[in-house]
């Protein structure tokens, strides 16, 4: 009997997907504990444009600065929402050092 090749296309394709992911990395985010110690949070009425530096897992930890909105805080640490490259919003929460206003 001959291999079902529609299995295939299904593996060949998860294995593309895993190596986008891989790829592009995934968003680091402080623990629970670690923004717990940071302070009470606060909401903003609005977001705040700012850019943030995250560290993203790529085979290895890379830090890179993208465009992103504060949404809450304590007072060491910033809930940041940003989009992807896959276009699907993501919230991070990083300390507070790694964040900038945008102008």
């Amino acid at each position: 009997m001959g291999q079902n090749r529609r299995y295939d296309l299904v593996g060949r394709d998860i294995e593309r997907a895993d190596r986008t992911r891989a790829e592009r990395g995934v968003a680091l985010s402080l623990s629970v504990d670690e923004v717990r110690v940071t302070g009470r949070r606060r909401d903003a009425r609005e977001p705040i444009p700012v850019i943030a530096r995250l560290q993203f897992q790529v085979a290895h930890v890379e830090p890179r600065e993208i465009e992103a909105v504060a949404i809450a805080w304590t007072d060491a640490a910033l809930l940041v929402r940003w989009t992807c490259h896959d276009r699907q919003e993501h919230c991070t929460w990083v300390y507070a050092g790694a964040v900038r206003r945008r102008s």
